[in-house]
């Protein structure tokens, strides 16, 4: 009997602990591709996730990484705010970028993004520091 209670009270614990974890909604998911589509240098997808407003500044961001290699560290996003349309994502991980024999890293953890739903898409729109 001590047994079961324990595999019970395991079980119990276990879904308290996932249901703490962030979950990943469509906003979140718009944050990552983005910064997918960054690393993996396509332009087409990387400005399909952006908002017309934030497309020329997101784009210069894009161009800064154009003529290095990168790749993503770690990354998760999950949603920490906002209402209605409007969602803020924060991020954990980093992009890291080889310039030459020197690679640097880009904390993503600095930044919350501003996502808008658009016609039934999540929009990245900017972000802040």
């Amino acid at each position: 009997m001590p047994r079961i209670l324990f595999f019970i009270g395991l079980g119990f614990l276990t879904a308290g602990l996932a249901s703490c974890a962030p979950a990943r909604t469509a906003s979140s998911r718009a944050v990552e591709g983005l910064l997918q589509a960054l690393v993996e240098r396509d332009e087409a997808r990387f400005t399909t996730l952006t908002c017309p407003v934030y497309e020329a500044q997101a784009l210069v961001e894009y161009d800064s990484f154009g003529l290095v290699r990168s790749e993503l560290n770690g990354v998760a996003c999950a949603v920490t705010g906002g209402e209605g349309n409007t969602s803020l994502v924060r991020c954990t991980g980093s992009i890291d970028a080889t310039y030459g024999n020197e690679v640097r890293r880009f904390d993503l953890t600095a930044r919350t993004y501003q996502v808008v739903q658009s016609g039934g898409d999540w929009l990245v729109c900017g972000y802040t520091k």
